[in-house]
């Protein structure tokens, strides 16, 4: 199917002094770690330390913590470019717990800062949504519909407020949402029915697979395998005792949705409020009229 087609109109000095900004607060964090010949030197009250501490303690991602604290040791952060291969476990409590991460860095803003800590919340909170629908082995129209808008919303904002747009941005934005259609209307099933998340096991699976194959049909043999396996014999009624199960329970927590100590985003809020400090900010409420309206406004 063609890409779905995006048009944005906005001025380009405007995109180009926001990006602007954003490399002086990245410069900024540069300067203040380059004297350090170790992240054990680090001052507890430094920012990277405390993200750091917020991955381990409140987003139970040690594994990433560990990675950072690693690659800070050997470059003191200006060497290469910090690289991580999420696994699914990570994309889930990141998801899960991204908000705390953007309250931690708010703490310790100011001015331009504070105002890409809201655009950063708003661009995450898009991806969660669209990760749990474009994960879903089961997914409605009405639901297709919705995950389209997020992934205009999510490029939009990366055009918009990023310095540049990378391949997996692109992807979303245009191929997920016709992907998803294509698959709905071919098979009746959303893009979890080719998800790559635990794909170790798919990968012990198709070992097992193949040692009955024919060799010079191998492959050809696996795929129809898989296909009986996971769309013909479901289509007839068979594997009924499976139990069906939402990634919208899986990467949006159930106390998003169902607490009213929290907001949607996943922050905290009081109980007599119906979203947190964050989503009713006015940076925020700029952000998604921005992102609508496919520009920038003067006051950014």
């Amino acid at each position: 199917m063609a890409p779905v087609e995006i048009k944005l109109r906005m001025p380009v000095l405007e995109k180009i002094r926001f990006a602007r900004k954003i490399r002086l607060v990245e410069n900024r964090l540069k300067v203040a770690t380059n004297s350090f010949s170790s992240f054990s030197g680090l001052p507890n009250n430094c920012a990277l330390v405390k993200y750091v501490e917020a991955l381990w303690s409140k987003c139970n991602l040690s594994r990433l913590a560990n990675k950072i604290v690693r690659w800070f040791s050997d470059t003191k952060g200006s060497g290469k470019e910090f690289d991580y291969r999420f696994t699914g476990r990570d994309s889930r409590f990141f998801l899960y717990n991204f908000m705390y991460l953007i309250d931690l860095l708010d703490s310790d803003s100011q001015g331009l800062e504070k105002n890409y800590c809201h655009v950063q919340a708003f661009i995450c909170l898009c991806l969660r949504d669209i990760v749990s629908y474009f994960s879903r082995l089961e997914i409605s129209d009405e639901e297709v519909g919705k995950l389209k808008a997020l992934c205009l919303d999510y490029f939009r904002a990366n055009c918009l407020y990023q310095a540049k747009v990378n391949p997996t941005v692109w992807t979303i934005g245009h191929v997920v949402p016709a992907h998803t259609l294509d698959m709905k209307k071919k098979y009746g099933l959303g893009l979890g029915l080719n998800s790559m998340e635990g794909r170790e096991a798919k990968h012990i699976a198709i070992a097992k697979y193949s040692t009955n194959t024919n060799y010079h049909k191998r492959w050809e043999q696996i795929f129809l395998h898989e296909f009986v396996s996971l769309i013909w014999l479901r289509g007839r009624g068979y594997n009924l005792d499976y139990e069906k199960t939402s990634c919208s329970s899986s990467y949006i927590p159930k106390h998003c949705t169902n607490s009213d100590l929290f907001c949607y985003c996943g922050f905290v809020k009081n109980s007599t409020e119906g979203i947190c400090r964050f989503c009713r900010h006015n940076k925020r409420q700029q952000t998604q009229a921005e992102v609508k309206a496919g520009k920038l406004t003067s006051t950014r």
